[in-house]
């Protein structure tokens, strides 16, 4: 590892390695946002936990992180597209912090999944 150490790697060499271990398709975007490694592990646990739910499912998932600002509040917001089967579905949450707001909207993904394998069970 460079003298930089962790901080110094670059968004693409972290979600590069991301994706070695994920069998769907993934993408993380940070706009105007600096993450710091602890959150970079955090969104790489769950979502692996996520591709165990998605086995034998297509699926893509885009994870945008950003800060908005309302008034004189920085809200971090995040927003997942999740591509299941072919169908689009967009969460969005925001909160005072980017972990915060990730939670809540990989919560509402977990539910739209189960949501969705019932579905495709109802069908079988």
């Amino acid at each position: 590892m460079s003298s930089q150490g962790k901080k110094g790697r670059s968004l693409n060499h972290i979600f590069h390695s991301l994706s070695k271990f994920l069998t769907m398709e993934l993408r993380i975007q940070a706009v105007k946002a600096e993450l710091d490694n602890r959150l970079l592990e955090d969104i790489r646990l769950r979502l692996m936990q996520l591709e165990n739910q998605l086995k034998k499912i297509s699926s893509k998932i885009l994870v945008k992180l950003r800060e908005e600002v309302k008034g004189n509040i920085k809200e971090k917001v995040v927003e997942m597209i999740v591509i299941i089967s072919g169908r689009k579905h967009l969460i969005r949450e925001s909160a005072a912090t980017y972990e915060r707001a990730f939670s809540i909207a990989y919560q509402s993904v977990k539910r739209t999944i189960i949501r969705i394998k019932e579905k495709l069970q109802e069908k079988h």
